[in-house]
């Protein structure tokens, strides 16, 4: 199962962890270039850097595929924005 988080503090970081020890596909996609590194690194995701309310990042993220969206940003007005984007099945 696909899952994309949109975020990338510490909370992105221990789901990114749960959901991989449960054999999910992770991708999380952050905007700041350093901490997509960071989390790269710390984590079995694939990391994609990024704005999770543009269409073409969550495409590139795998959003037609994804079971689940998380969207746990900072900023919440971006987090609804993430699902008003269509998703077909």
């Amino acid at each position: 199962m696909h899952i994309i988080i949109v975020g990338g503090d510490n909370t992105a970081y221990f789901l990114a962890k749960r959901f991989a020890d449960r054999d999910y596909t992770v991708t999380i996609i952050n905007r700041d270039a350093m901490r997509c590194q960071e989390l790269a690194e710390q984590t079995l995701a694939t990391v994609v850097r990024g704005d999770g309310t543009d269409v073409k990042t969550l495409k590139e993220a795998g959003a037609r595929r994804a079971a689940a969206l998380l969207a746990i940003t900072p900023e919440a007005p971006a987090n609804p924005v993430a699902f008003q984007i269509p998703h077909p099945r």
